[in-house]
């Protein structure tokens, strides 16, 4: 999710990127999983802020995003929703570089 904090966002044709709420597994008192939870909240507002940021979504459609279930989208999907900036293919950019002479120092 941090990615989307960064100016431009590159994705791989053949990845997939799945916002959601926090999570964290936790095993403790009543007390201390009420201030886990409440980080986790902490959490998720600053991941809406971002997706409002990066995607242009209104906080409703982000809130419902983050609260509804585990979602992939697709490379394809991901641009046209506005989570990333530009499809590429890893895979082709390390086989160019491999080709590339090696510099001794």
């Amino acid at each position: 999710m941090l990615a989307l904090a960064a100016p431009k966002v590159r994705i791989d044709k053949a990845a997939r990127i799945g916002p959601c709420a926090a999570s964290r597994a936790f095993i403790g008192t009543a007390r201390e999983l009420r201030q886990v939870a409440k980080g986790a909240d902490k959490i998720t507002a600053f991941m809406a802020v971002l997706l409002q940021k990066k995607t242009g979504a209104s906080a409703r459609r982000v809130k419902k995003l983050l609260r509804g279930p585990m979602r992939w989208w697709t490379a394809e999907q991901a641009l046209a929703d506005g989570f990333v900036d530009e499809i590429v293919d890893f895979a082709s950019t390390v086989d160019k570089m491999r080709s590339l002479p090696v510099a001794i120092a």
